[in-house]
């Protein structure tokens, strides 16, 4: 059960230092939103493969909620500065 990457970037995003970063972006009404965060800013990682995690846990700990997540409910997107 893996979440999919999605972009709408041509080419890869980085950060000020050349490095990709990811964010976790939940299915709402409205489309896709970023509302995972940590002290007002948002959530980021430094791999795909931690953000994966991270919504594992999260499907995880909602199965206690009336109607849990599923993985359709989480993607996966890249966010940076410099276009290479």
């Amino acid at each position: 059960m893996f979440v999919q990457e999605q972009s709408c970037f041509l080419f890869p995003v980085r950060n000020q230092i050349g490095t990709i970063m990811y964010i976790v972006e939940t299915r709402m009404v409205g489309g896709w939103e970023n509302c995972w965060t940590i002290d007002e800013e948002p959530m980021t990682f430094p791999t795909r493969g931690e953000a994966q995690a991270e919504i594992l846990e999260a499907i995880e700990d909602s199965n206690e909620l009336d109607e849990p997540f599923t993985i359709d409910d989480f993607r996966i997107s890249p966010i940076g500065g410099n276009h290479e």
